[in-house]
């Protein structure tokens, strides 16, 4: 009895459907991305940027970084990439599969791009042993210099790898 009452009494906060749409990327595989983003930032699909149009004009959803970079990332380097794989994770502009939920691209900043490829895919780009991240054993991030072929090319194999991750 007393700890329904109690329960009655705690205010719950309203749900916020972008940070709630985060649980599909709680995975280990985004553990280390996830943990060096705000957690209480949006999340939602590329296809739900525009929030609302007032008039003629169209309030766009919070999204941090440059828009240069988000523009190179999924309209550039990232053309042959689905459109179902832009999404915006924690206010920052990504590649994430839409099958298994593997982010394998960001864009976050003034100036970077990361691309996660396997450490076997690596030995492929033997220019990038110096451009590499920690990643985890399997895998590294690679940072962008913004080549948008050679982005291309790792775009393609990160996309290929998330895809058929188990």
């Amino acid at each position: 009895m007393f700890s329904k009452l109690f329960k009655s009494l705690i205010l719950t906060p309203p749900a916020d459907a972008g940070i709630d749409e985060l649980d599909r990327f709680r995975i280990p595989a985004n553990a280390r991305f996830l943990q060096s983003t705000a957690p209480m930032r949006p999340t939602y699909p590329y296809s739900r940027i525009v929030k609302r149009i007032d008039g003629r004009n169209a309030v766009m959803r919070e999204i941090d970084g440059h828009p240069d970079l988000h523009h190179y990332l999924w309209f550039d380097a990232g053309s042959d990439i689905p459109p179902a794989c832009r999404w915006v994770i924690r206010g920052t502009a990504v590649f994430a599969h839409p099958d298994t939920s593997i982010i394998f691209g960001t864009a976050s900043g003034t100036h970077d791009v990361s691309i996660r490829i396997s450490r076997t895919s690596l030995s492929d780009f033997t220019e990038l042993a110096s451009e590499t991240d920690i990643g985890s054993d399997t895998h590294v991030w690679v940072i962008s210099r913004l080549s948008v072929e050679r982005d291309r090319r790792l775009l393609a194999v990160a996309h290929s790898a998330a895809e058929n991750a188990t």
